[in-house]
């Protein structure tokens, strides 16, 4: 039996709803183990977004007439900037040291404020020309101005005050930027015209979403009060609505972002030509009566042929721009393809024309594909959009999306579909799930390393302090004081070794000294260690660099990539002389560890997302990447092993 629209739309409804009840569960989950889990989460969902705003709109610059999305795509990312200062500022998070709430919701009111006064102006644009550079530059220096304001300056009124809550200031300020978002959003409605309708319902949507957010700060007394939870709870929601209006819009159904106006012209014209085709129809059984009527007639006629010609014209320019492959394809067969669908198999246009479309799948996916075409055809239910595996004309294997609908045409039934690449999001996925496996695959390794230094060192000096102690307790029975001072000595003595195994521990996880005293005290005391663990292993240490030489962000890099290249020379190189260097070579900051060992085969080196082997190397490998190194491994059975990473050091101003 099939399934009525109005059923399937609200089973939709009951599955979107039901996915937010859990994803708002969660994180009030979340924020019951972690207030500053849930505010990261959160915040982080609005920089994703912010960011993903800015994709679209920056692609999609050169072929929208509607500049409102591109104006908000270059506004988001300065304002997910400050949002992400907001949130490592934030009370607790220990990222700024000696900086207290007040900071936190300055920078919470400058990001709000810089978001209403986007959304405020990005209406004027629907229709108006823009020009980048100054847009981007005028963005960049108010977001430094505030940034300036806040911590160099320290000029920004304040807005939380410890002990009493919310300033005059910060309340006043939250009103404004709430009026200011309404006559953003009755700005909105008056371009309503420009807009797909469903995607003005969203914007609209979250900008009361944000107001009401905003409501909601005005009334919290500190950080971890059940408004402030109220208020990001709304800005979530806020962002989601605003994604789905233009992030997954312009991904899942790019045609929605175009100017409204182009296709009500686009409407119009497709009434004219059916209208004119209409009247060439009833004048041409006109044509017996009189030659003047005949004349007339061929000259109407020659108008409609004229407007036809004009109108295929623009249905064929809009068919060859369209982003997307388009085709129509009979009995199996392509009897039409645009440039873009012959650009994306990798053939020409005409070697497509009379081509089998299932030539283009992958074989292993041909028969649901088959199956597909079959119920369309039969007049049965079957998916209108699918992602399918294809092959391209050199044998490559892709990803696409398509979009197909039944048609008639000369009579027959007909496919007629959109193509659309969607390989690099396919490799994205997949990424993602392998980085994510790697993360985990991290997590547990440490958890595990953990667990089994607790175990071994403190759990088994603790049972022997309670061996002691208990012993101690009977000898006060027999009345030995000898045994009970010699039993008491050996209590103190393990109780030594286990503050000496917990400083162990701790110094593994992260030694103090890296932040009281620098990177180069710290790198020396992790040679030392471990010339005291592996008296058999010579080692060269050349230490060039002065302390001021080191950006901070980079001290915990470097300490990290030293203990995992000392790890791995005492786990599996089995060399005998080891050479460390940390040396400043003009503007760049140059790292190496150098070995004699058996060394190894890069290219043999297991994937930790299909192991628990091969962490160690990708780990070093991951954190110079992500903290702008440039990595180097040079390794050979029997020849050692060297790595050297890079830094780039920036100019000082």
């Amino acid at each position: 039996m099939e399934s009525k629209p109005e059923e399937v739309t609200r089973a939709r409804f009951l599955a979107a709803a039901s996915g937010a009840v859990v994803l708002l569960l969660g994180l009030y989950l979340c924020r019951l183990h972690s207030y500053l889990l849930f505010h990261s989460i959160a915040e982080t969902f609005s920089l994703v977004v912010a960011f993903g705003i800015f994709m679209v709109g920056w692609n999609s610059r050169h072929f929208l007439e509607n500049k409102y999305f591109l104006f908000l795509g270059i506004a988001y990312p300065f304002v997910g900037l400050l949002d992400l200062v907001h949130t490592l500022a934030y009370q607790g998070m220990n990222v700024f040291s000696g900086l207290g709430s007040n900071t936190a919701t300055e920078l919470w009111i400058a990001a709000r404020g810089m978001e209403s006064l986007s959304l405020l102006m990005a209406p004027l644009f629907v229709r108006r020309g823009l020009r980048l550079a100054p847009l981007v530059l005028g963005y960049a220096g108010a977001t430094t101005l505030l940034l300036g304001a806040v911590f160099h300056w320290d000029v920004f009124p304040d807005c939380f005050i410890e002990g009493q809550g919310l300033t005059p200031f910060k309340i006043a300020a939250e009103y404004a930027i709430s009026g200011i978002l309404l006559v953003a959003a009755f700005q909105l409605y008056r371009v309503r015209r420009h807009f797909d309708r469903a995607i003005f319902h969203l914007l609209l949507a979250s900008i009361f979403a944000t107001i009401a957010s905003e409501l909601s700060f005005t009334l919290y007394r500190g950080p971890y009060t059940s408004f402030n939870m109220l208020g990001h709870y709304l800005k979530i929601i806020s962002y989601f609505l605003i994604y789905r209006a233009i992030v997954y819009t312009g991904l899942k159904m790019p045609y929605s972002l175009l100017d409204a106006g182009l296709r009500r012209s686009r409407k119009e014209l497709q009434a004219a030509h059916a209208e004119l085709e209409l009247r060439v129809q009833e004048r041409t059984s006109e044509l017996e009566a009189t030659n003047e009527v005949l004349r007339r007639e061929m000259v109407e006629r020659g108008k409609a042929q004229e407007a036809l010609r004009e109108s295929e014209e623009l249905y064929a320019t809009l068919v060859e721009a369209s982003l997307t492959g388009v085709y129509m394809q009979q009995d199996g067969r392509i009897l039409f393809a645009n440039e873009r669908l012959a650009r994306i198999f990798g053939y020409d246009r005409d070697e497509m024309i009379g081509m089998e479309t299932l030539q283009l799948v992958h074989p292993e996916d041909r028969p649901g594909i088959r199956e597909i075409r079959g119920k369309r055809l039969r007049g049965e239910e079957a998916p209108n959009e699918y992602e399918v595996r294809a092959l391209t004309g050199d044998g490559r294997i892709i990803w696409v999306n398509r979009r197909v609908s039944l048609v008639r045409y000369k009579g027959r039934p007909s496919i007629l579909g959109n193509v659309a690449d969607i390989t690099g999001r396919k490799r994205m996925e997949n990424e993602l799930r392998l980085l994510s496996s790697r993360i985990l695959s991290a997590e547990e390794k440490e958890r595990k390393r953990i667990a089994r230094d607790l175990h071994d060192g403190l759990g088994q000096l603790l049972g022997a302090i309670k061996f002691r102690v208990e012993s101690f307790l009977m000898g006060l029975d027999g009345n030995r004081p000898g045994d009970n001072r010699a039993t008491l000595e050996e209590v103190v003595t393990l109780i030594r070794r286990t503050i000496e195994e917990m400083r162990r521990i701790l110094a593994d996880l992260r030694p103090s000294m890296l932040d009281d005293l620098g990177i180069v005290p710290t790198i020396n005391w992790l040679c030392r260690e471990f010339q005291q663990a592996h008296a058999d292993v010579s080692m060269e240490k050349t230490l060039l660099v002065e302390e001021r030489d080191v950006p901070d962000e980079l001290k915990t890099v470097i300490y990290r990539v030293f203990q995992e290249s000392l790890n791995n020379v005492a786990k599996h190189s089995r060399a005998r002389r080891v050479r460390l260097s940390l040396l400043r070579e003009k503007e760049a900051l140059a790292l190496t560890v150098e070995d004699d060992g058996v060394g190894f085969d890069p290219n043999a080196v297991p994937d930790p997302a299909e192991g628990n082997e091969g962490i160690g190397l990708h780990s070093i490998r991951e954190r110079c990447r992500f903290s702008g190194g440039q990595f180097e491994l040079n390794a050979r059975k029997g020849k050692g092993t060297s790595i050297r990473v890079t830094w780039p050091l920036k100019r000082a101003s």
